[in-house]
């Protein structure tokens, strides 16, 4: 894939993540499918446009960003970090990747 400004990157392949959030002291795991392996990206992204095919809601408040599920349960809370939200996760777990 290309990127803006001639920047590219390697899809090494395609597969679920697993991982667990806090949401108010309450710990959440969450599956994402269909997932790109991406070896040369620092940073795990995730494309709010993707989600809300899903039928997930996303809220912005102040320097905040909520993500609930179909059922309204929050699952991802993020802070705001200069232009990103940046999501608090713990114990990234890759599983089924496909090349």
């Amino acid at each position: 894939m290309t990127a803006k400004e001639g920047l590219t990157f390697n899809v090494a392949g395609k597969g679920s993540v697993k991982f667990q959030t806090n949401i108010n002291g309450e710990r959440r795991t969450i599956t994402f499918n269909n997932m790109l392996y991406t070896p040369g990206f620092r940073s795990n992204l995730i494309l709010l446009s993707k989600l809300s095919t899903k039928g997930v809601e996303v809220s912005f408040k102040e320097n905040k960003a909520v993500i609930k599920s179909e059922n309204g349960t929050d699952i991802i809370m993020t802070t705001q970090t200069k232009q990103l939200y940046v999501v608090d996760i713990n114990n990234i777990l890759p599983f089924a990747l496909t090349t």
